[in-house]
């Protein structure tokens, strides 16, 4: 998963499911990036060369662990304390939304303070609508949580990629709205239920041509 830089770089991060001191097991350490990256070629034996170049040429490496609450986790309201961003839903990033609501949710927070402050009896307002702030947190992380779960899911799939290609961009329709519309003409409000409206809207042409050129362009061995 590549992702270039301001300073000209490309950030690519390679993705696997291994036991969680794998590295450790191995005697791997960021020191030695041939190492590493004889490991991670191996691991990726007979995928596209254009993508092996990007492993090929990395000059550093940095192992992260990857960690996600349970979907749908909540917590009892506490007076004068709250959570937000990662704190409150971290997730893979398979989605990619994770900043996205932990600065929304940074948002709906200050918003919920400005309220209560100003209300006349602050105090017991403040309360209320911090509670409120949590459920709507829930709702609004549950939905992301679920999205990224899934795609998770579709990332370390087995068997061929025609199996998983169409649900994974079907499962991206659900934060992009615009995208369903190009391809289908028809106009789209973003709700918690897009998903089970996407097969519908997506014309056969789609699945039949633009899906099948998709895959014929992915050199997958």
């Amino acid at each position: 998963m590549p992702q270039y830089l301001g300073d000209g770089s490309i950030e690519v991060g390679v993705y696997i499911t291994q036991p969680h001191d794998w590295a450790e097991n191995l005697s791997l350490n960021t020191q030695n990036i041939e190492a590493i990256k004889k490991v991670i070629l191996d691991e990726f034996e007979g995928w596209a060369p254009e993508l092996l170049q990007f492993i090929r040429h990395s000059q550093n490496a940095e192992f992260r662990p990857l960690y996600m609450l349970p979907v749908g986790w909540t917590w009892e309201n506490r007076p004068g304390v709250t959570l937000i961003g990662d704190a409150a839903h971290v997730m893979t990033p398979f989605a990619g939304q994770g900043v996205n609501l932990g600065m929304q949710d940074a948002m709906m927070l200050s918003r919920a303070i400005i309220k209560g402050a100003n209300s006349p009896a602050p105090k017991d307002a403040l309360s209320n609508e911090i509670k409120s702030f949590e459920k709507d947190l829930f709702i609004r992380a549950k939905e992301t949580a679920t999205l990224t779960n899934d795609l998770r899911t579709m990332f370390f799939f087995s068997g061929l990629l025609r199996s998983v290609i169409e649900q994974v961009v079907l499962h991206h329709c659900l934060l992009s709205p615009g995208f369903i519309e190009i391809i289908s003409g028809k106009n789209v409000t973003r709700l918690p239920h897009l998903l089970s409206q996407v097969p519908f809207l997506l014309p056969h042409a789609f699945r039949d041509h633009i899906l099948d050129d998709v895959i014929d362009e992915i050199q997958f061995k």
